[in-house]
């Protein structure tokens, strides 16, 4: 991330650098002109954009892979590479469980959330990471509430 001598800039570039520490991905978006190094991050996935533009050589520099928004060039692939990258975290964790009943709620947690991968749509997906949430939560004795769903959602940014 640039340098600045904007103290506003360079809280929002504290901000952003705090987001990409705690994500379970990120997603380092840039155009195979910027020559630019890559910054090592880990459970980074680098997306080379405007794949339409350039050569195959080019676009297979240091990208893990180049997509196109324009043409929809390789987005499948990239959604396929996503949902991989999580669902190895998601199963890959291993958790002290004490009884079958927490057991039990963790699995379920666990297939509410492959559901969310596996569907195509915003809302579905988040009707399934709600469940996996609840379940979650359930193993304190708790349940997560439309308000902390809409705190969470809202930190979401989405953008270049």
């Amino acid at each position: 991330m640039r340098q600045t001598e904007s103290i506003a800039e360079q809280e929002g570039i504290r901000r952003a650098q705090a987001a990409v520490q705690n994500a379970d991905i990120v997603l380092w978006i840039a155009s195979p002109e910027d020559r630019s190094p890559l910054p090592a991050i880990d459970n980074m996935i680098a997306v080379a954009s405007k794949a339409d533009l350039y050569d195959a050589e080019t676009r297979e520099s240091a990208f893990d892979i180049s997509v196109s928004a324009k043409t929809g060039f390789a987005m499948d692939k990239l959604e396929k590479m996503i949902k991989e990258r999580l669902k190895t975290d998601i199963t890959d964790c291993s958790l002290d469980l004490i009884t079958d009943r927490q057991y039990d709620q963790a699995q379920e947690a666990v297939r509410e959330f492959e559901n969310a991968l596996s569907t195509s749509t915003l809302d579905v997906a988040a009707f399934y990471i709600t469940r996996g949430l609840n379940r979650i939560k359930a193993l304190e004795g708790k349940d997560i509430s439309e308000t902390a769903l809409d705190a969470l959602f809202s930190k979401f940014c989405i953008g270049k």
